[in-house]
């Protein structure tokens, strides 16, 4: 059996036939028919100003079973909050007081580490905080209110996701 396929192999080399005995494509593509553009072309009025394409990144679209968009209530080292995980970071909202932890909303907006440090520090400069560094690591992190967590979700892109632990 072997020996029958490389014989009809051997035979279409040399009638410069595919094996599958479908016709070869051709080589001419219909962008090679087109005119090449002259000048006059690419002066003209009609056409679309070139524009700066540069756009913001867009966040991560929702992914059932690695993003919860429900809100729970919890306790961290004897604080209730609110909670809502988005990508595997949990982002809170204390009861008593309404702040919330800034550090978590830059993470689940994938802000890397030195930026967010850079960030939490001139926000602290700017609104009201509290910096919890001890207890649960999960409720570590610069506390703010809320008006001010709901700008620093809006300004990185995650507030649409997030959005449910803000309406509680």
């Amino acid at each position: 059996m072997g020996k029958k396929i490389s014989k009809r192999i051997e035979k279409n080399i040399e009638e410069k036939e595919p094996v599958n005995d479908q016709p070869v494509p051709s080589t001419v593509s219909p962008v090679d028919e087109q005119p090449a553009p002259t000048t006059d072309s690419l002066v003209n009025d009609q056409q679309e100003p070139i524009t700066d394409t540069h756009q913001e990144p867009k966040p991560k679209k929702y992914v059932p079973g690695l993003n919860t968009a429900f809100v729970y209530t919890t306790e961290y080292s004897k604080q209730k909050v609110y909670e809502l995980n988005w990508q595997n970071v949990p982002v809170m909202r204390r009861t008593s007081d309404d702040y919330m932890n800034a550090s978590n909303i830059l993470q689940a907006a994938k802000v890397p580490k030195e930026k967010r440090k850079k960030i939490i520090k001139k926000l602290c400069s700017l609104v009201p905080f509290e910096r919890i560094e001890e207890g649960y690591y999960k409720y570590q992190g610069v506390w703010v209110p809320l008006k001010a967590a709901k700008s620093l979700a809006e300004r990185w892109n995650v507030y649409e996701y997030i959005k449910p632990i803000f309406d509680k």
